[in-house]
């Protein structure tokens, strides 16, 4: 007599307008306790690598940019530091695909995240879009005539990418959380307004989830 076994999907009922998740076997968890989407690559001028302090912010960003649904390269440029003690200096950033960068704004020294500056701009519908991210410096990095021993110049331009990344973590105790859940198994497109996903030629399932 043929055995027949049963298969429990690990398809978990999706938010509303996001597409089902799946669990990916090629998407391994991290180890570390919380996710930390936000990875620096070498500035130009190497005194200055991470002298800019990064926070990102989950809930600070708008649906419109959650949209995206893709890693995010920025570019940071200090254009210049000033001599008042209270303000830092000025500067600009951008995508790393954009042509022009954002109008140039002042940010505040700060030895805290209280002081940070949102990276965020205004569309030309006037529609506010916001990354979640907030950028500050440091009083020591400070360079300037009315400050000796800064690391920080004019013109230093920082590099860091934002990993579209709202899976979970791995638990030591729990094997079944090495793997990510992510939005159609990390396989498929996921199509935000009808909520399905789009699977690619061997792949089945309303997540992706199943090889044919």
């Amino acid at each position: 007599m043929p055995v027949t076994f049963t298969v429990e999907s690990c398809v978990r009922p999706p938010p509303a307008g996001s597409c089902p998740l799946g669990i990916a076997s090629d998407a391994i968890s991290t180890t570390v306790p919380v996710l930390s989407p936000v990875v620096f690559t070498a500035a130009p001028n190497a005194a200055s690598v991470e002298k800019l302090r990064v926070v990102f912010n989950p809930a600070a960003r708008t649906s419109n940019f959650i949209k995206k649904r893709a890693d995010a390269n920025f570019q940071v440029k200090l254009m210049s530091i000033s001599s008042d003690s209270s303000v830092f200096g000025t500067f600009s950033w951008k995508f790393e695909e954009d042509v022009y960068y954002q109008p140039e704004t002042t940010i505040a020294a700060s030895s805290s995240e209280a002081g940070a500056r949102a990276l965020s701009w205004t569309a030309a519908d006037g529609s506010e879009w916001h990354t979640g991210v907030f950028v500050f410096f440091e009083p020591t990095f400070k360079g300037s005539s009315a400050f000796t021993g800064g690391e920080t110049a004019a013109n230093d331009l920082y590099t860091f990418a934002l990993m579209f990344n709202d899976g979970s973590n791995f638990d030591e105790g729990d094997s079944n959380t090495a793997h990510q859940e992510r939005e159609c198994s990390g396989r498929g497109s996921c199509d935000s307004v009808s909520g399905k996903c789009a699977c690619p030629v061997g792949y089945t399932g309303v997540a992706c989830e199943r090889s044919e």
